[in-house]
């Protein structure tokens, strides 16, 4: 072999090295060679969990091969390229899911919970309607034709519901003689124990003294503690009228005007310590709500909603002009409903906007328990929201109904429609 045959294929090896190490260097860097836009590109991801973890999931009408497992614990999908995909969840016995997600380079995109709703609904009660009591615009209680009350999907009987506790797990009922105590289990079964408690003043508004076997009653300008086998004792009397209170496990707020100024109290159950805290006049207080980690969500009459921490230098407004507000199980989003958006406001700072105008005028909106769903009504119908892709083409319908209610004890969703109260268990 002659020195210009030897240099020739020297030259050529030497070639092929740096074409094949450039390859394999774009390769690791996340390109590729997109045969649909003759172009180079970077490529994304998409991880997918879904529940039921046995789901069938489909990309862009092809099976996703078991390959994509990773650690059991759900599908990671990569090289691809960046555009917006079909993702459609499948299983027998549920409703079918369908979503679009966008890739991005070099990043992965994720549905990290996609909840397949059931495709039958259980018929818990016929002839049914809602319980009147304010209680029933947050718990399902519901009342059939011959007044037998329903707390859940649970028959109680003749009785008249008092309070809820925050969880939904305890009730406290009442017929003509006494009082009872109502429990439930993640299972629905519920425990009716009669109660030695003496409601004080009669036309108070009850709540339960969140973690204890106790209510907590207000009116106008008095608050007391009710305990069993003991008279109610009085914890708290205004010079002004107490305009709206919240209750958790360790802490009472409640706000006041007094003269000019209104004015948060927070009472401490602990050392039965009272902290007042002046608000601003401007904001016009209609409505507070413990998160759980001890901040007060506030409403306004303009529909501004705030996050306060008792003894800070303010408020922090968080959005304007809702029609409901929600903060979620972990207290780390807040969900704002208004005539023609959802907005999320997370604690990480993301946040997210979809408009919703095309569904109908919204009626109500409840966090799942994970934190990671929504569930919205509006026109009529019920969805399901992933938060992780909330435009309104990845809505999952649930159905239509009159009304709606989520039980986090049981993980179950509750319609009432067409004087059926209906349940949906979301887990087993």
């Amino acid at each position: 072999m002659n020195k210009t045959l030897k240099r020739i294929i020297l030259i050529s090896l030497f070639g092929l090295f740096i074409i094949i190490g450039g390859i394999t260097i774009f390769y690791a860097q996340g390109y590729r060679f997109d045969t649909a836009t003759l172009s180079i590109q970077k490529v994304g991801a998409i991880f997918i969990k879904t529940i039921p973890g046995e789901a069938q999931v489909t990309l862009d009408g092809e099976p996703v091969d078991k390959s994509y497992w990773l650690f059991n614990s759900g599908k990671l999908i990569q090289g691809l390229f960046p555009k917006n995909y079909e993702i459609v969840v499948s299983q027998p016995n549920y409703l079918t899911a369908k979503l679009t997600i966008l890739v991005l380079p070099t990043l992965v995109s994720e549905l990290s919970h996609v909840l397949l709703i059931p495709d039958k609904n259980e018929i818990i009660a016929s002839d049914a309607h809602q319980a009147e009591s304010a209680l029933s615009k947050d718990f399902p209680l519901v009342k059939t034709a011959n007044q037998i009350l329903y707390f859940s999907g649970s028959k109680i009987g003749k009785y008249e519901p008092v309070a809820v506790s925050n969880d939904g797990t305890k009730i406290l009922v009442s017929n003509k003689a006494n009082l009872y105590f109502v429990k439930k289990d993640r299972d629905g079964l519920v425990n009716i124990s009669t109660s030695t408690l003496t409601l004080y003043p009669k036309d108070a508004t009850y709540l339960f003294n969140e973690n204890e076997e106790q209510i907590l009653s207000y009116t106008a300008n008095k608050i007391y503690i009710i305990q069993e086998r003991a008279k109610p004792a009085l914890i708290y009397s205004a010079s002004s009228t107490i305009e709206t209170l919240t209750v958790n496990s360790r802490r009472i707020a409640w706000l006041e005007k007094r003269n000019l100024e209104q004015m948060i109290i927070v009472y401490n159950k602990t050392n039965n310590k009272i902290d007042v805290f002046p608000i601003a006049e401007e904001v016009k207080i209609s409505k507070l709500k413990w998160q759980a980690n001890d901040r007060l969500l506030i409403e306004d009459e303009n529909g501004d909603t705030y996050s306060y921490s008792p003894g800070s230098s303010g408020l922090n407004k968080i959005g304007s002009q809702t029609l409901f507000t929600k903060d979620s199980p972990d207290s780390k989003k807040i969900a704002t409903v208004g005539k023609d958006r959802l907005e999320i406001f997370m604690e990480n700072g993301k946040y997210l906007r979809t408009e919703i105008t095309s569904l109908g005028l919204p009626e109500k909106i409840v966090w799942h328990q994970d934190s990671g769903h929504l569930i919205y009504k509006a026109g009529g119908k019920i969805y399901l929201i992933d938060i992780d892709t909330p435009i309104v083409e990845n809505f999952q319908l649930i159905g239509t109904a009159d009304n709606f209610w989520y039980d986090s004890s049981e993980d179950s969703i509750y319609l009432l429609h067409s004087a059926n109260l209906e349940k949906i268990k979301l887990s087993n």
